[in-house]
């Protein structure tokens, strides 16, 4: 008998595991519950379009923007009294 079978037999077989107890398991929303959960639904992305089409308004842009670009042009320190040339 060799090395690998004496293993073999000291290791106990792995018996499969059930899944674990799911509390809708076998069962169907009603369709009040459908309907209540689809209202959610709607309005959650309703108000992520909104957040998305404010965060992408062109006012909004230009607003952060300029904010940003002031905040560039004031840390920038002058070179003999005359201003640096700053890409944008």
């Amino acid at each position: 008998m060799s090395y690998f079978s004496e293993i073999k037999q000291q290791i106990p077989e792995l018996k499969s595991r059930k899944k674990p107890f799911c509390g809708m398991s076998g069962k169907n929303h009603s369709q009040q519950s459908k309907d209540s959960i689809s209202a959610t639904q709607k309005a959650r992305y309703e108000l992520l379009r909104k957040a998305v089409e404010k965060a992408t308004d062109d006012n909004h842009i230009r607003q952060v923007v300029q904010e940003e670009l002031h905040k560039l042009i004031n840390q920038t320190k002058p070179v003999n009294n005359k201003p640096n040339n700053i890409p944008i």
